[in-house]
């Protein structure tokens, strides 16, 4: 995990700070360069989704998805 995160600091995607009360732990922050690739991963993750949704379900099946979907929000939220 050190390595990771250290890779991370490297390249400006996050930044540590001291803990304001315990002189023993860091705080892990995200960057704005940070942040901008982790949008730029979910948005990719998205439009894959999307586009599979698009070509290998047929609108029965996105529906049946949707009904499904609105089921484990309900699950979620409970």
């Amino acid at each position: 995990m050190s390595i990771t995160v250290g890779l991370l600091e490297k390249n400006a995607m996050i930044r540590r700070r001291p803990h304001p009360t315990d002189r023993r732990q860091m705080l892990i922050e995200l960057t704005s360069k940070g942040l901008q690739a982790l949008e730029d991963v979910y948005a990719r993750r998205e439009g894959w989704l999307t586009k599979v949704i698009a070509e290998q379900l047929n609108p029965d099946e996105r529906r049946e998805l949707q009904r499904g979907l609105l089921l484990v929000r309900r699950i979620i939220d409970a």
